[in-house]
């Protein structure tokens, strides 16, 4: 059994750019302070990784829990605006959205979504693009920090009688990259973010990623 997992941002949906704006606006409003998304030198490129750090480096002797709370919530608020505004559409990742219905239909196919955004905005994003994750394990940063952690709770939660004799990650960030290395995943590197050997531009040509993946 093989399983495919796949972050979101860059990958399934072409939200990147919006994504980093509006989690570095919700930072300045709830908590004063200018970030920099040079998301590289986080240790944790997660929603909660990154806040994390950003509250031990600047929030002085602002309550943790409370501060986390307030970020999640404005940046909840943020995105839901823009995705329910008249005046923009959010894209997939180009066949996105076929490339997943046609690996549900594949027996010895496992499917799981780990992120490293939060669950809220994460469900947000897939929905308005089409793509149903009824039936698909997903871990996010809701769940765990560490991007690690993440894939791992996906992994589990994708919850294979038999077990994964092979696991592939599909990512577009240095970050997806090493997760996966650690985790003695294969990584397919979707979009030109990162130098990899396996890499594809997007899913328009799923016979292509077939083929990578070995089916």
């Amino acid at each position: 059994m093989h399983l495919a997992m796949f972050d979101i941002d860059g990958t399934l949906v072409q939200s990147n750019d919006f994504d980093d704006e509006l989690f570095l606006r919700a930072v300045s409003e709830v908590l004063g302070v200018t970030a920099t998304p040079n998301w590289e030198q986080y240790r944790h490129v997660t929603d909660a990784g990154i806040l994390d750090e950003i509250i031990g480096h600047h929030g002085g002797s602002v309550d943790r829990a409370q501060a986390h709370c307030g970020v999640r919530t404005r940046y909840i608020e943020l995105t839901r605006q823009l995705l329910e505004s008249d005046d923009f559409v959010l894209m997939e990742v180009d066949g996105a959205v076929s490339f997943l219905r046609l690996l549900q239909a594949e027996e010895n196919i496992g499917i799981s979504i780990a992120t490293g955004g939060w669950a809220e905005t994460a469900a947000m994003k897939l929905a308005a693009v089409g793509i149903d994750v009824d039936g698909m394990a997903f871990a996010s940063s809701s769940d765990a920090n560490s991007r690690i952690r993440i894939m791992e709770l996906s992994e589990k939660r994708a919850n294979s009688e038999v077990g994964f004799s092979r696991r592939t990650y599909f990512g577009d960030g240095v970050w997806d990259q090493v997760a996966a290395d650690d985790l003695s995943h294969d990584f397919i590197a979707v979009g030109n973010n990162v130098e990899h050997h396996l890499q594809i531009d997007d899913f328009s040509q799923p016979e292509k990623v077939f083929e990578l993946l070995g089916l």
